[in-house]
């Protein structure tokens, strides 16, 4: 018997397969009869080495950026105390990403549209908080928003700028400090 193929519980008579599939993603399949379990645990094996990917589950759909959205604005309507803001942003994003599948859009392509919209630093920041709340939680896309959580790089703004003067100071600081205790002074 093939390693990869069990009967999950004993004398049932339904069998599953257990591989790593070309992407090396864990997988299992509940297939039914014993023979049926072992001939697919073979085939799924030759198309994991031959690297040919699987298609997507039936049972899992794509949701569109539009009903992401759509339960983002549903959210803020229920939650925030002033969700105007909320739906001007939404409104803007749904406009450009809109009929796209959520899990198809990438880190590159929300930060060039946000760096092409030429906003401030903060207007950006509102933008990535407002993207955050749409991809937010495991019912936005089944589990797959941390894909989107982390989105982009910040922009580098007059805060990290002078964090990073203030970190230069003291440091030269302390190095002034330790001169003048080894020498004594």
């Amino acid at each position: 018997m093939a390693r990869g193929v069990w009967e999950r519980i004993p004398g049932s008579g339904i069998w599953w397969i257990h591989y790593i599939d070309a992407e090396g993603k864990r997988r299992r399949e509940k297939v039914g009869r014993k023979g049926d379990a072992i001939r697919l645990y073979h085939q799924r094996k030759a198309d994991a080495l031959a690297g040919r990917k699987l298609g997507k589950p039936l049972r899992q759909r794509e949701r569109t950026f539009q009903e992401l959205a759509d339960n983002a604005l549903e959210y803020a309507r229920k939650h925030k105390a002033n969700p105007v803001d909320d739906q001007q942003k939404i409104g803007i994003l749904v406009e450009e990403f809109g009929g796209r599948p959520a899990a198809s859009l990438t880190q590159q392509e929300l930060a060039a549209f946000l760096e092409s919209r030429n906003t401030s630093p903060a207007t950006f920041n509102r933008y990535r908080a407002t993207l955050s709340m749409i991809y937010r939680g495991p019912s936005a896309m089944g589990g797959q928003s941390a894909i989107l959580l982390g989105l982009f790089k910040q922009r580098r703004n007059r805060t990290d700028a002078f964090a990073s003067s203030l970190r230069k100071r003291r440091s030269a600081y302390a190095g002034r400090l330790g001169k003048n205790i080894q020498s004594g002074v």
